[in-house]
């Protein structure tokens, strides 16, 4: 009696630690960026689309696109590493309810992996990269955002 109390001790202890090892490993291939402030939403970047600059053939679209850009590629250089293929979850915090959930998401999903691509952190956002995305909204009065969660898939 003494001998099975015994193994089925070691089993537990050996089923414990297979899960916490499974759980530092679930760890190392999620990662976290908290993008700060308002993206442009869609409606906003359809509107700049349109609009060219004179006596050239650039848009306000890609000075929009490059500008919110910008932050985002500095930040993921800094704190991400680079994924193969991934699961993306964004978290947008609003300040209030005024701009519709899917012009929020259409405009920033767009910008963010565009700028994951610059930064190097995703070859690139199609189909073989982006195994696939999940989308939630938060009221936040304090701050204004995106939390990025990057889940990368085998």
């Amino acid at each position: 009696m003494a001998d099975s109390a015994r193994s089925e001790t070691a089993i537990s202890r050996s089923i414990s630690s297979g899960l916490e090892s499974l759980g530092e490993a679930a760890k190392l291939r999620e990662q976290r960026l908290w993008i700060p402030g308002a993206l442009p939403g869609w409606n906003e970047l359809l509107d700049a689309k349109g609009t060219r600059f004179k006596g050239t053939r650039k848009t306000a679209y890609n000075t929009l696109k490059a500008r919110a850009q910008e932050g985002i590629i500095y930040m993921a250089r800094a704190q991400l590493r680079p994924v193969t293929r991934a699961h993306f979850s964004y978290e947008f915090h609003e300040r209030d309810r005024r701009r519709d959930p899917s012009n929020i998401a259409g405009g920033a999903i767009k910008i963010i992996e565009d700028a994951l691509q610059h930064a190097g952190i995703l070859k690139n956002d199609g189909w073989k990269c982006v195994a696939g995305f999940s989308v939630s909204f938060v009221v936040d009065k304090e701050s204004q955002g995106v939390m990025l969660k990057i889940e990368e898939c085998a």
